[in-house]
């Protein structure tokens, strides 16, 4: 018998200020969930564009460290790391800058290969030497470049490489008489020794007017033997 029009205002009111006070608290979330994805996001896509820098090559660009806790940690160590690589970079450009002056600066010839025995460096003594460009050289086997004369019908760096044989002994020495391109000949000995990994030094020191001076010798002794 009581009237219900008052308890329905009421509850109808209720559910009115309900449904705003959550849309407000929705609205505000949503505002709050943005503000802190950028936050988040923004510092994360940095660093992603700086990992794909640093994979690159790229260590003289410097990172940015801000971010959240977690972020700002892992932004402070890949700076931190960079800095690392792009020292470790610099001296290794350093040290390999120094070793090419020493081996281009020595008088004899003078050329590096592989564990595959492929030229990767050789300097212009050696390059005249030969007869060939130092930059054609570099990634051909080394008895392409070289081009010794066959004893019999193998070539010496079937049998008889001293690259192969310092691997073993520690160094080794032969000596090759190489055919030019323009068709001249020279006698070479080559020494061959380890130097760590699978990368070997040979020098090349050419001989070739000594042998002549030798053979003339031989030939001046045969006669004199003869008469």
């Amino acid at each position: 018998e009581l009237p219900t029009s008052r308890a329905r205002e009421a509850h109808l009111r209720l559910v009115r200020r309900l449904s705003v006070l959550a849309l407000v608290i929705g609205g505000i979330a949503a505002i709050a969930s943005v503000v802190v994805a950028r936050r988040i996001a923004a510092p994360l896509e940095r660093l992603t564009e700086a990992a794909d820098r640093i994979g690159g090559g790229d260590l003289a660009t410097p990172l940015g460290t801000e971010g959240l806790a977690e972020i700002g940690r892992l932004a402070t160590s890949m700076e931190q790391m960079r800095r690392r690589l792009w020292r470790l970079t610099a001296d290794l450009e350093a040290q390999k800058a120094e070793a090419r002056a020493m081996v281009n600066g020595i008088v004899e010839g003078v050329f590096v290969v592989d564990g595959e025995r492929r030229v990767v460096q050789m300097n212009p003594q050696a390059a005249a030497l030969l007869g060939v460009g130092a930059d054609q050289a570099i990634g051909k086997f080394c008895g392409d470049v070289l081009k010794p004369e066959a004893v019999g019908n193998t070539r010496p760096c079937e049998e008889n490489c001293p690259i192969l044989h310092a691997r073993f002994r520690g160094e080794a020495r032969a000596t090759e008489r190489l055919v030019l391109p323009d068709g001249r000949r020279r006698t070479v000995v080559v020494t061959s020794s380890m130097s760590g990994g699978d990368r070997q030094f040979q020098l090349l020191r050419d001989e070739t007017e000594i042998e002549a001076a030798r053979r003339l010798r031989d030939a001046v002794l045969a006669n004199i033997s003869h008469e």
